[in-house]
Formats: C-alpha cells, structure tokens, sequence
C-alpha cells in the first residue's frame, strides 16, 4: 500500500493549527538515506520498537526492531 508511505513519510504535518512532528526519527535525527516509514512503539512487555522502511538501490529494505534499550537506539539498530 504504497499510499501510506505518503504519509508516513512527512517529518511533521499540521492538525487543526497544531504541528505533529514525527517520532520516525530516520528522517531526521538518525537520518537513513531513503527512509519513507513507518511506525514507532513502546510497551512495556516489548520495549522499544520500530518497523521502518526505506528505497534503496531499487529495492525496499524493512526493518523491525523489537527491545531495544531506548528511543534512539531503536534507530541505531535499525540502520
């Protein structure tokens, strides 16, 4: 559902006059070139997650995290 990724690929959209930034931080923070998606997580049964995506080379590359230590080393173990 290539659609999604139009939004889950925005590093911040306005709602009703409030700005959301996004908590995919492969877009900004721990840049990935190619990163376009998807979603971030915390449980406390599963930690910190993360399923990302990104195009690459002409391919797409997934990435799921699962446990990882904090918020940013979701992204660490990502790339």
């Amino acid at each position: 559902y290539p659609e999604v990724l139009n939004k889950t690929s925005q590093k911040k959209i306005v709602f009703k006059g409030v700005t959301y930034r996004t908590t995919n931080h492969l877009l900004d923070t721990y840049f990935y070139a190619g990163a376009d998606g998807l979603k971030t997580g915390t449980t406390s049964a599963s930690g910190y997650c993360f399923c990302g995506t990104a195009a690459k080379n002409g391919r797409r590359i997934i990435a799921v995290t699962m446990g990882s230590s904090s918020s940013g080393q979701r992204f660490v173990d990502a790339t």
